[in-house]
């Protein structure tokens, strides 16, 4: 099997090919990706922000990563989150605080402690991903797809 390299983002794009797509279409691809991707964050970030209880972007984070990883404990936790543990540990205490997570000793190890969403942290985290759905379809609703082509369009969607 061989691997691929990622290309590096310095490195100039290939030149345009006998079918006349290339450098320019790899650009273009890049800068509509890149302009969809702040659509989707500004929607993420207008969802979080209507929380309540209000959540920072960390707070939505862990929410997320519990959410996903049945069992999660502290230290895995603080690696998904690219933040240390002890940092992990303060996040969750506010998080148990505002009734969002609830921490249990592993069964066999009462040392090591699970994470789990509450209801109410259950309940939360489908209210902002059902607000942060219905923020993006209304945008791509707004779309022209037709003529127009999607970097203007999706400049002119921003929630």
């Amino acid at each position: 099997m061989t691997r691929q390299r990622l290309a590096d983002p310095t490195t100039p794009a290939p030149a345009p090919d006998a079918h006349g797509a290339g450098a320019s279409a790899v650009v273009i691809a890049a800068g509509d990706l890149d302009e969809a991707v702040d659509l989707v964050l500004a929607c993420s970030d207008e969802a979080r922000e209507l929380a309540e209880p209000r959540l920072s972007h960390l707070q939505l984070q862990a929410l997320v990563m519990i959410d996903r990883g049945a069992g999660l404990n502290l230290a895995g936790l603080a690696v998904s989150l690219h933040i240390g543990v002890s940092s992990a540990s303060r996040l969750c205490d506010r998080l148990e605080a505002a009734g969002l997570v609830d921490r249990d000793p592993r069964a066999g190890n009462r040392r090591e402690v699970t994470l789990a969403l509450t209801g109410d942290g259950s309940r939360l985290l489908a209210r902002v991903r059902d607000h942060r759905r219905a923020a993006v379809r209304a945008a791509l609703a707004r779309l022209v797809v037709d003529q127009a082509p999607a970097r203007p369009a999706l400049r002119s969607v921003r929630p």
